[in-house]
């Protein structure tokens, strides 16, 4: 217990003063869900990592873009060794050959694109579930 000091002043505390930060604290709202069971769980995760990628479509194109890109390739070198060939023909020829590949080129960047895309948003999805099962294992400790 503590004396009053002679001067008449009241007793020094030990106390010391802390300053809190002000929290933003959510009240608790109620939701509705449904129980999944574990096997249930995993077999949508399995589904989830199972999907197959749509992209093969770019990619059969950009390989038919290839193809005709060399066919035409083949042609102008073929019509460089013949003679008398007209002049538009030998462009047109070229004129394949180059849309050839540059299609090839940009059917295999959609191909990569929309690939890389769809694997994100699979990772997304797992990522989210993964959360979702840890937060449910936390509240069940």
């Amino acid at each position: 217990m503590r004396r009053a000091s002679e001067d008449g002043e009241a007793p020094r505390s030990d106390e010391r003063e802390y300053s809190v930060p002000p929290m933003n604290l959510a009240a608790p709202v109620s939701q509705s869900g449904f129980p999944v069971s574990n096997q249930q769980w995993s077999r949508i995760k399995g589904q989830i990592c199972g999907i197959s990628s749509n992209e093969s479509l770019w990619f059969s194109a950009s390989l038919a873009s290839l193809t005709g890109g060399i066919s035409f390739l083949i042609g102008v070198v073929s019509l460089a060794q013949l003679e008398g060939v007209a002049f538009w023909i030998t462009v047109s020829f070229y004129v394949a050959m180059t849309i050839g590949f540059t299609g090839a080129f940009l059917c295999f960047i959609f191909y990569k694109v929309g690939k890389k895309s769809r694997e994100d948003d699979i990772k997304a999805v797992l990522g989210y579930m993964d959360e979702i099962e840890q937060t449910f294992i936390n509240a069940n400790r």
